[in-house]
């Protein structure tokens, strides 16, 4: 069975919210990228971690290419509802550095 995201857009501001799910790891490529591919790049894009509780290294990667999508821009890509593993995962990669945070 393939994974999905959810996707929502968000009015203020202008954002497109996808909400991720376990596993989030290699095997979630390819809904994972496209759950953004057919965005400009140009607008806000936040990942909601809300339901997931691990990462592994490749999606640390996955997640480095899509802020490559939205030019490499903090202010543009936002990670939310971090917790558990994943959240020390994010903060001991220092990616908490790269993205935006809340």
């Amino acid at each position: 069975m393939s994974q999905r995201f959810a996707k929502q857009y968000s009015k203020a501001p202008e954002r497109l919210i996808v909400t991720l799910t376990e596993p989030f790891n290699y095997n979630a490529y390819t809904a994972f990228h496209e759950s953004y591919k057919d965005e400009s790049g140009q607008g806000q894009i936040e990942f909601d971690f809300r339901h997931v509780d691990t990462i592994d290294s490749a999606a640390l990667g996955m997640l480095l290419i899509a802020r490559e999508h939205y030019g490499n821009d903090n202010n543009r890509v936002f990670i939310s509802n971090l917790n558990g593993y994943a959240q020390k995962v994010v903060m001991a990669t220092k990616l908490d550095s790269m993205f935006t945070i809340i």
